[in-house]
């Protein structure tokens, strides 16, 4: 028999789960009892989202690989704006690509670098089986430096992914593209 929910039921649920004040993530969920029809009813009931959940039960939330995206495509919008151009992300989960700059589709790719011999190296996975976009910002991070763009036309970047050292040097800060 198929069980009942309610937005009351979920957040009772949640708020079980929850450890040390922090919000449960999904993969968390899915090992406990039950743990499947509650992470779809919170999909169903309330905020829909885990984070809106967190937000509405006040519980901290946990770094994932997607809040470092969000987080990094923001950045990358305040880098544009701050250039006066006009931006307008996306709000839709599974997007094709991330923003509208100006008349342009960018897709924002993250990638932590990595010294590799005599030297530092950052891939992206881009994944895509064509090319949703017109540019990628691609942002290589350091912990220790700040970040570097390259704006690159999608044309010049592989579907699956993509390595630099020096490849897209040509491509640093080029905002002209935009």
């Amino acid at each position: 028999m198929r069980e009942s929910w309610s937005e009351d039921k979920v957040a009772a649920g949640l708020l079980a789960a929850t450890t040390g004040g922090q919000m449960p993530t999904t993969r968390e969920l899915r090992r406990l009892p039950r743990g499947n029809a509650l992470s779809g009813a919170a999909r169903r009931y309330g905020p829909k989202t885990m984070d809106g959940w967190a937000d509405m039960l006040g519980l901290s939330r946990r770094d994932h690989a997607s809040r470092t995206g969000w987080n990094w495509e923001q950045w990358f919008a305040d880098q544009a704006a701050s250039h006066g151009l006009t931006v307008d992300r996306s709000t839709r989960v599974k997007a094709p690509f991330d923003m509208m700059v100006g008349t342009r589709r960018i897709d924002v790719k993250v990638a932590f670098g990595a010294f590799v011999a005599n030297g530092w190296q950052w891939t992206w996975r881009i994944g895509k089986a064509a090319h949703t976009c017109d540019l990628y910002a691609l942002i290589a991070a350091r912990a220790d430096a700040p970040p570097r763009l390259f704006i690159v036309p999608a044309a010049e970047v592989p579907l699956t992914c993509t390595t630099h050292r020096r490849r897209y040097a040509a491509f640093q800060d080029r905002w002209s593209l935009i």
